[in-house]
């Protein structure tokens, strides 16, 4: 059934595939299998034509987008080369007769929110009955890890301002098998942890620029700037519209953490956005910490409690931080 609000043409410009698998891309990628999709545009998985490996391919309608975000995610994203966690950037480029700009990485496996969300793979403590101890030093790993891959990108001088469960992959690799729980091998190291997605990026502010954006918008108060990145996962900054500093991608961090470990689930989750505002403004961090994650509880509430003290512009004790998860 057609969506009564979209005219006949936009509807089969965002519902309709851009290529078919087969198609050969720029005369050195041949694609296998769509694995994403949005409204101007898909990520597939894809060949070497010429070597056979496995890449992801990202493409951007060209004509009728409104909003082309993939040239800019292309240039973080070779900012940040050779940053451990950070796919490697293999191919840019744009072909005006088939109508789209084409970004070639690596190819990853299985986001956060596969894990969060898969049936199989349910990290909820009380539906394993007697997690053993490494449930808990698997969890950690992830958290200690998404925090060294935001770290990073933070050094390089970018705010990533999207930061959820789907933008955090696993490597390709058997040892996140997902035919069977994660939690169900003693000993098993967490697989590499990719941070993916930098089409909301942004250049840190300095001190002076961040309390020039703040003092302007205190004098403004009647203009509210739009909301960047997912309510879900979002700081209360963010939800106000204010500028944005390392403090809100770890803030929205802790709450992707929180997801995965409670199963795919916040207390938030099915609210307008400005419910979600007042929930998250009136639940103590002990109270979160307390109802999704019991056996993290202490750490994690006084991680968000001294994130949520932070100014916009202050610098993470990331260390500190990384001994709390």
């Amino acid at each position: 059934m057609l969506c009564n609000n979209l005219p006949l043409g936009l509807y089969y410009l965002i519902f309709s595939r851009m290529y078919e698998s087969g198609t050969r891309i720029l005369d050195k990628y041949v694609l296998r299998e769509c694995i994403g999709s949005g409204a101007f545009g898909e990520v597939w998985n894809a060949d070497s034509a010429s070597t056979g490996e496995p890449v992801a391919v990202k493409m951007e309608r060209i004509r009728g987008n409104p909003v082309p975000t993939l040239q800019y995610e292309s240039r973080v994203l070779q900012a940040l080369q050779g940053i451990p966690g950070i796919p490697s950037l293999r191919y840019f480029g744009r072909k005006d007769d088939m109508d789209g700009i084409f970004m070639v990485t690596e190819l990853l496996g299985p986001s956060l929110e596969t894990l969060a969300t898969s049936q199989r793979l349910d990290m909820r403590s009380h539906v394993i009955k007697n997690p053993p101890p490494h449930h808990v030093d698997f969890i950690s790993g992830i958290g200690r890890q998404m925090l060294q891959r935001l770290k990073s990108i933070h050094c390089r001088g970018m705010l990533h301002r999207d930061v959820k469960p789907d933008n955090f992959v696993f490597a390709r690799t058997p040892v996140l098998d997902l035919s069977r729980r994660a939690n169900s091998t003693p000993n098993s190291s967490v697989p590499l942890l990719y941070l993916i997605d930098f089409g909301m990026a942004k250049r840190i502010a300095d001190r002076k620029e961040g309390q020039g954006q703040q003092g302007q918008q205190g004098k403004q108060s009647q203009h509210v700037s739009p909301l960047i990145g997912s309510a879900r996962y979002a700081s209360l900054a963010a939800h106000r519209g204010e500028a944005l500093g390392r403090r809100d991608d770890l803030i929205s961090m802790m709450y992707s953490l929180m997801y995965v470990t409670n199963g795919g689930a916040l207390p938030w989750q099915g609210y307008t956005d400005m419910e979600i505002y007042y929930i998250k403004e009136n639940t103590t961090p002990a109270e979160l910490c307390a109802e999704l994650c019991a056996r993290h509880a202490d750490g994690w509430s006084a991680a968000l409690d001294r994130l949520y003290a932070m100014h916009a512009s202050d610098a993470p004790d990331y260390d500190a931080i990384a001994a709390l998860l």
